[in-house]
């Protein structure tokens, strides 16, 4: 089996986890002022389901950093969720990013809207390193963006470039794989 398919040690506590994060998201879909309060959670699930390589899970005297890169549409739900939660047994934090230098102290990146004129600049920086890059933007999933959140109706599902992971060194469950909609990674030279 593939390593990015690699079952988990706790299956049905996760399964169980993700369909709640389901109820909640089309409990909460249609209301547009918690759209980004959703994806906050939703940044903190992914960590979860995700398998980071053991130098970088190892130390747990460094916090575990989600980078906010261009305009922040959280408010202040990142802070809120990011700081009560331990994410591969560290502490989490939230930096708002002011330059591509700071991508290299993240262990997660949200890119926003704002970003896209960068994005292949961004994808570059971040390709072949433990960096778990989430988006909510049309069409960045295709482009090598890790996992892209998009509208289903009133539900925010999200779709998965297994490949661009799998290049990062990154290992997903096969339970957050079952309910994304997977995407083709870009070509080459694309």
């Amino acid at each position: 089996m593939p390593k990015t398919l690699q079952k988990s040690r706790y299956p049905i506590f996760n399964w169980l986890v993700i369909m709640a994060l389901v109820v909640i998201m089309e409990g909460r879909g249609a209301a547009q002022t918690k759209e980004y309060a959703v994806k906050a959670a939703f940044l903190e699930k992914f960590t979860r389901f995700i398998q980071w390589p053991e130098n970088v899970s190892a130390d747990s005297s460094q916090p575990f950093i989600l980078g906010v890169l261009g305009e922040n549409p959280f408010g202040s739900d990142l802070e809120h969720i990011f700081s009560r939660h331990k994410i591969i047994n560290k502490s989490g934090r939230v930096r708002y990013l002011r330059s591509l230098e700071e991508l290299d102290d993240c262990q997660l990146v949200f890119i926003s809207r704002s970003m896209a004129n960068s994005l292949d600049q961004i994808l570059e920086l971040t390709r072949d390193h433990p960096i778990l890059t989430v988006a909510d933007t049309k069409g960045f999933a295709e482009k090598g963006v890790h996992i892209n959140l998009y509208h289903s109706g009133n539900t925010i599902r999200f779709e998965v470039n297994v490949e661009a992971l799998r290049r990062s060194g990154l290992q997903v469950s096969y339970l957050l794989l079952n309910l994304a909609r997977i995407v083709p990674a870009p070509e080459e030279g694309e």
